[in-house]
């Protein structure tokens, strides 16, 4: 093996590292939000509930994506130096580090992803919670890209974490959720961060797959006899 190749492996496994350290730390945070919001059932109050939890999914949860900036750091170093050297290009570089990040992802998605899905009693379904698997999927793909293109422009570890938590909490501010997309102002926040922003439709993307068809008790409901359904369109 090449001293080249030993130093790509080395560089590649404190990120392992810290994936696996993400997956427990994923995990706790599902028991958690389980816990809090487990079996939410019908009611017309689960309406709220059931926004509130999705919402956290997919602000919060990808957010700790940014966790690997330090890693994607120490690879445009290693990076950098074997360009120069002509070993191998900048497109091999991204797909390389893309694929290798997906299996660590993808776990991550889909087991914090079944405890909080299913423990909560979302929408029954195995179609729902593989689409709602597969929006968390790629919202951390986004934003560990988001956090390369950052390492490669900012090589701070500090910095760059903060550029790049500045940048999702903007995203999320104008996403749609915390104001209704007709109520954010036109300048910046509606044109163009609105339609920039992947929270706009990762939101879209849970709640039409979670409310969609489903049927809650009104406030005057007795015994669960007057229901309202959601409205399928969005």
């Amino acid at each position: 093996m090449s001293c080249s190749n030993e130093k790509i492996i080395c560089e590649h496994v404190p990120r392992h590292r810290i994936l696996q350290v993400a997956l427990f730390i994923y995990v706790g945070l599902a028991f958690g939000l389980a816990t809090i919001y487990y079996d939410l059932g019908s009611s017309y109050g689960s309406i709220q509930a059931r926004g509130s939890l999705l919402m956290f999914i997919s602000t919060f949860l990808t957010f700790m994506a940014i966790g690997g900036f330090p890693s994607f750091v120490e690879e445009m170093k290693v990076f950098v130096r074997e360009r120069l050297n002509g070993h191998y290009e900048t497109t091999t570089f991204i797909v390389a580090n893309t694929f290798s990040s997906m299996p660590f992802l993808l776990v991550i998605s889909l087991i914090p992803g079944a405890i909080a899905y299913y423990l909560t009693g979302l929408q029954k379904g195995f179609e729902h919670f593989l689409c709602f698997a597969s929006i968390i999927f790629a919202s951390m793909i986004l934003v560990e890209s988001v956090m390369m293109a950052i390492a490669s422009i900012v090589p701070n570890f500090l910095m760059g974490i903060i550029a790049g938590a500045g940048i999702q909490g903007l995203m999320a501010l104008g996403g749609g959720f915390f104001r209704l997309p007709n109520d954010l102002p036109k300048p910046f926040w509606k044109y163009p961060l609105y339609y920039i922003a992947f929270h706009k439709y990762a939101y879209q993307g849970l709640f039409k797959n979670e409310f969609a068809g489903l049927k809650f008790q009104s406030n005057q409901a007795a015994g669960g006899i007057p229901h309202m359904t959601m409205v399928k369109k969005f």
